[in-house]
């Protein structure tokens, strides 16, 4: 491998281990997100926190979804051959 190879196979590994992280909480998102009820917030109350400002709950919504295809596309890391074990195995998790 030349040295660029090499570089874009390090981030690639790197990468891998942060979504692998970001995965978990995603989990955790779409679970709570469910149990708190959170798509019955309305906007007024989303857009009192000052982070918040401008978003609505359409928005949030969407963000809640988007995770929620990642998930979808990334596969159970308990499964050979899913994207999520593949990253594993990308980031030195698994032999």
């Amino acid at each position: 491998m030349n040295n660029t190879q090499k570089n874009i196979a390090t981030r690639m590994q790197q990468v891998a281990l942060a979504q692998l992280g970001l995965a978990e909480d995603m989990k955790y998102i779409s679970a709570m997100w469910v149990t708190e009820n959170m798509a019955t917030i309305p906007d007024e109350e989303i857009q009192a926190l000052a982070d918040f400002a401008g978003v609505t709950q359409q928005e949030l919504a969407a963000c809640k979804v988007a995770f929620d295809g990642i998930l979808t596309a990334m596969g159970d890391v308990s499964v050979g051959g899913t994207s999520a074990y593949r990253m594993l195995k990308l980031a030195n998790v698994i032999p």
